[in-house]
């Protein structure tokens, strides 16, 4: 299942069904207050592999993943914490030549972000688009913004590590970092 930190907790989303390995289309969402677990509105279509990530006011924002089919899909869904009693699920983008699973989605503040993978996908509230200035992105990546309001994200991968501030791409290292998971950001942004 896909998974990220609410204000108030966590939500998972998707996932497999560990009887039948089939996507499922749970949503759960966690109150860290309460100790409490809810179940959320469902995903429209059941997804394995979901990318996640959290913007402004709890909105979830989840991407791709696999279908009951087994294809991978290209689907951009925001999940509405604020709903009462479960949330609400709206499909903000579809599109099959952006399809892929297991990408991560990095945050460049709030709902902004980047979607690794080919093509480059970024995101900013309310437009999702294909970025041509790199042929793609690798897995690992990490976004903060500074104390000077700039957002940065470290990519890291096989490519070597490229940053993306100022709203451009610039390879810092073309050494390989072929099994990197994640990048880390110092706090100044820079």
């Amino acid at each position: 299942a896909a998974a990220g930190s609410l204000t108030y907790g966590a939500i998972l989303a998707g996932g497999r069904d560990p009887m039948t390995g089939a996507p499922v289309d749970a949503v759960t969402v966690y109150n860290a207050y309460l100790h409490t677990f809810t179940a959320g509105i469902p995903l429209p279509v059941p997804r394995v592999g979901l990318g996640l990530v959290v913007g402004r006011s709890d909105g979830v924002y989840l991407f791709g993943g696999v279908d009951t089919a087994g294809a991978a899909t290209g689907t951009l869904w925001r999940f509405d914490t604020t709903i009462p009693p479960n949330g609400s699920i709206s499909v903000l983008a579809d599109d099959a030549s952006y399809a892929r699973t297991d990408a991560r989605m990095v945050p460049l503040g709030l709902d902004r972000f980047l979607v690794t993978g080919a093509p480059i996908l970024d995101f900013a509230s309310p437009t999702l688009i294909s970025r041509t200035e790199l042929p793609s992105l690798p897995h690992g990546g990490a976004g903060v913004v500074g104390p000077d309001g700039v957002a940065v994200a470290v990519f890291a991968g096989a490519t070597g590590i490229t940053r993306f501030r100022d709203n451009a791409f610039q390879l810092l290292s073309a050494a390989a970092r072929p099994a990197s998971s994640s990048a880390i950001c110092a706090a100044t942004g820079r």
